[in-house]
């Protein structure tokens, strides 16, 4: 027996071994197994959860702007002392917290459109807290009741040359949508201004103002930036006359090179808005606002 036992020992071993392994190869593939179920309904309870996963495709398309609402004379006055009781309150420990504070108390009446609102939101505009200014100028583009002595007080807070970029380019869209016509030509001065924000509000505001006789002006632009189906260029002629006309041609393509954009894109759309606007049907290219232009001459000449 113990001769026996000695020669059956080693195919015990190995059979052990074998049942070890294969114990531990089926426990694998159960895991495996487990797993694939368990991340499996996951997915199949929510077939959109790829599609969420995805980041959101960019949207070129123009935010819709926000509503203005006409209000009474009792509205106004009971929406400006509830705003006046929390503009004041200033118990915040740093001043970045007050300004903010400030700033969403204005945008709760920008939409409201009354004159006694439009001259809180003037009075505003002149701030030391620039978020609160902001906030206060992108209001008074809701302020259409009272449109007209709107716009003249805040032309005397338009400056050409605001080191205030921001400051600039919101007295611009304001003063465009609430129609101050008297600013069409100063808008196309700002065609050649340094900073791109400043000249896609210029555009806005023109489109705003709705005067075809800027066509003109924002069809030269339009070229310029290359923005045309058919890459069209404006050329300079620099003139065999005399010295004067060499001068007026370095100096008009001085010009023309400040008109050209950085981001042609963005100017693409803002142009594309402002000339829909202008010929009242949609407009996207240089083809097509040549179109216009010729079949509409009596309305823009």
């Amino acid at each position: 027996m113990l001769a026996c036992s000695s020669l059956d020992a080693p195919q015990v071993d190995s059979r052990t071994r074998r049942t070890t392994d294969f114990i531990r190869l089926f426990g694998i593939v159960a895991l495996l197994l487990t797993s694939v179920v368990l991340v499996a309904p996951s997915h199949a309870q929510d077939p959109k959860s790829d599609e969420a996963e995805k980041p959101a495709a960019p949207q070129d398309e123009e935010q819709p702007e926000e509503e203005k609402k006409p209000v009474t004379d009792a509205e106004a006055t009971a929406a400006l002392e509830t705003f006046r009781i929390a503009f004041a309150r200033d118990d915040f420990d740093l001043p970045v917290l007050l300004e903010h504070h400030r700033e969403q108390v204005i945008l709760e009446i920008t939409s409201l459109d009354h004159p006694d609102v439009a001259e809180e939101l003037l009075e505003h505009a002149k701030s030391d807290l620039k978020k609160v200014r902001y906030a206060a100028l992108e209001g008074l583009g809701n302020q259409s009741r009272d449109a007209r002595v709107v716009s003249r007080k805040l032309q005397r807070m338009y400056d050409s040359g605001d080191e205030d970029v921001e400051r600039l380019e919101l007295v611009i869209r304001a003063l465009g949508k609430l129609g101050h016509q008297k600013m069409g030509q100063e808008f196309v001065k700002l065609f050649a201004h340094e900073s791109d924000d400043v000249v896609f509000a210029a555009v806005a505001a023109l489109g705003d103002l709705g005067d075809p006789k800027m066509l003109p002006k924002l069809k030269e632009l339009y070229a310029l930036n290359g923005l045309d189906t058919k890459g069209v260029s404006v050329r300079v002629d620099t003139g065999t006359a005399g010295g004067g006309d060499r001068a007026r041609a370095r100096a008009a393509g001085k010009r023309q090179q400040a008109m050209i954009r950085r981001d042609r894109k963005e100017m693409a759309r803002v142009m594309h808005t402002a000339l829909s606007k202008l010929c009242e049907t949609k407009i996207e290219s240089l083809e097509e606002l040549e179109a216009w232009m010729e079949k509409n001459k009596r309305r823009w000449r």
